[in-house]
């Protein structure tokens, strides 16, 4: 049996995301397709007890770098989800298309001095000054030139890694994926009745950016409810959000997975004003349920959902009033509901995966 392993950040499961969704999805459909595979965020599992290693985040190097050192340590290939698209709007990318001296490495390298001292534990502690060792941009560089193969979400990533990079990249692009039959029989069991509301599911950071969004329609007479927790390090973010908030809004907290979709069955409009996603399986699984999307506008996203979604500026509060406004007004999108369970599912992500372990020239199970 082919033993792959998945070294990931260490709060993966107590601060859970859409990158928790997607690994432990990535893991389920791969054991269901014979492979063994690991999922391990201490350090405890060793590269070389395994025939692979599938590394998570390119930008957050402070979380990947000592796993990609061990594997390297331990003559391991290494592939890699980067997971990635660079936010333009706070400081520019590592090296921009004219040839400026970017600022990003210099900002990360900073957060990670910041993270050191807040680590919780002495793994991630580790993990941490590998990265401050190497520094951010030379780290990513090499997490960028040494995986065999590179597995973004969407054909847009592929492109920009590509115009990033300094050399040939190996891509196999991954898709994001719903659940097709379970969205099929939450859809076909829900209660019947009027669809209401705004929902809006994602961890609490101001790369989410629901602080905008809720001043942007504090005034407006629109039910708003969020699930999500904040990231650990985005507390005060969070209160902000709260105390920002209007009396048409309610904040759920952690929710579970099927609680979540069950919320998703009822809300007329899925609402996610972030600066980047790529594209987002909040998004995914809303549209497969049948609600509307508006969603920042970015390129993955605009790949994936195409002329079926509402696409908002996330710097104008106009923008994402008219966005969330337009998304209620819409009928239910079956378009887009098929679109989704036609293209974007974890049986596909398998396929797709697999298809990047073989050209690693690892075996793999048949599919």
């Amino acid at each position: 049996m082919v033993r792959v392993l998945f070294p990931v950040r260490s709060d993966l499961q107590t601060q859970s995301g859409g990158d928790t969704v997607q690994i432990l999805g990535s893991a389920q459909v791969l054991r269901e397709r014979g492979l063994d595979v690991v999922v391990c965020s201490d350090g405890s599992a060793h590269p070389a007890e395994f025939d692979l290693v599938h590394l998570w985040h390119l930008e957050r190097v402070h979380e990947t770098y000592i796993h990609f050192a061990r594997a390297q340590a331990a003559d391991r290939p290494v592939v890699l989800t980067p997971i990635y698209w660079p936010w333009r709007t706070g400081y520019p990318i590592i090296r921009e298309p004219d040839g400026r001296t970017a600022r990003q490495p210099w900002a990360e390298n900073g957060r990670n001095v910041l993270r050191w001292w807040r680590a919780q534990n002495a793994f991630e502690r580790r993990a941490i000054s590998a990265a401050l060792g190497r520094s951010w941009g030379r780290a990513r560089r090499e997490l960028l030139s040494a995986a065999a193969v590179i597995m973004p979400n969407s054909e847009a990533e592929a492109e920009q890694l590509r115009g990033e990079a300094q050399h040939e990249l190996t891509i196999q692009v991954v898709p994001n994926g719903v659940h097709a039959q379970q969205c099929r029989d939450v859809l076909a069991a829900a209660a019947p009745g009027e669809r209401r509301g705004v929902l809006c599911v994602g961890s609490f950071d101001p790369r989410k950016n629901q602080l905008a969004m809720i001043e942007a329609l504090r005034g407006e007479d629109i039910e708003l409810t969020f699930v999500g927790s904040p990231r650990r390090h985005h507390q005060a973010y969070y209160r902000r959000c709260r105390r920002a908030a209007g009396p048409h809004m309610r904040f759920l907290g952690e929710q579970s997975h099927d609680e979540i979709l069950q919320l998703m069955t009822r809300a007329a409009a899925h609402a996610s004003p972030s600066h980047h996603e790529t594209p987002g399986l909040a998004n995914l699984e809303a549209a497969a349920l049948g609600c509307s999307l508006a969603v920042g506008d970015c390129a993955p996203v605009r790949e994936y959902f195409g002329e079926h979604s509402v696409y908002m500026d996330s710097e104008s509060a106009e923008a994402m009033r008219a966005g969330v406004h337009e998304a209620l007004e819409r009928p239910p999108r079956d378009a887009l509901r098929e679109r989704v369970l036609a293209r974007y599912t974890w049986d596909a992500a398998a396929d797709a995966i697999l298809e990047a372990y073989r050209r690693v020239g690892s075996p793999t199970a048949s599919p």
